[in-house]
């Protein structure tokens, strides 16, 4: 019987935030049920309304922080992720993936 060599593979999914409160636990809901034993690397740029303290209750998230620029926090997220391969999202990238025709209310979509 052979192996498929990339079922041993970990992804990290790197997710720059800032104040996403409102759907952020949402996301990381679905797509830790998902992404199974792939990693995810949130890296927050100083969200002021409790983003990371709802993240925190996901405890196979990883959380970091970075300055408030997308590809810092993109960077940032990069140097500690500990998958095989890295991507990289932010949001409305997650609501496509996962083809949700409704999503929580929030200016930036």
């Amino acid at each position: 019987m052979t192996t498929n060599p990339s079922e041993n593979k970990r992804i990290s999914v790197v997710i720059p935030v800032l104040n996403e409160s409102r759907i952020i636990g949402q996301c990381l809901a679905l797509l830790g049920a998902e992404i199974g034993h792939h990693q995810i690397v949130l890296v927050d740029g100083g969200s002021l309304d409790g983003t990371m303290d709802i993240a925190s209750a996901f405890p196979n998230v990883k959380r970091l922080f970075s300055s408030a620029v997308r590809g810092r926090q993109m960077n940032r997220g990069a140097e500690a992720a500990e998958g095989d391969a890295e991507c990289g999202c932010g949001h409305p990238d997650i609501w496509r993936f996962f083809g949700l025709s409704s999503r929580p209310a929030h200016p930036g979509f």
